[in-house]
């Protein structure tokens, strides 16, 4: 991989169990991540389903190759 390859990202915290997370070098809005009550406020998806999503992204892109 060279180093125009790279994927950077910048993650903050900004709650409890809330973060920010910039992708470097890009021109993509920050996503904000959550847990739901109790821990957290539900304010974005969780890792969790983050997960979900880029497997089932994965998965589709798949099928459309």
């Amino acid at each position: 991989m060279s180093a125009s390859d790279e994927l950077r990202l910048h993650i903050s915290q900004v709650g409890d169990y809330a973060f920010r997370i910039e992708f470097e070098g890009t021109q993509l809005e920050a996503l904000l991540t959550d847990e739901p009550a109790p821990l957290g406020h539900d304010e974005g998806p969780n890792p969790s389903r983050l997960l979900l999503a880029a497997i089932g992204n994965c998965m589709a892109a798949s099928l459309v190759f």
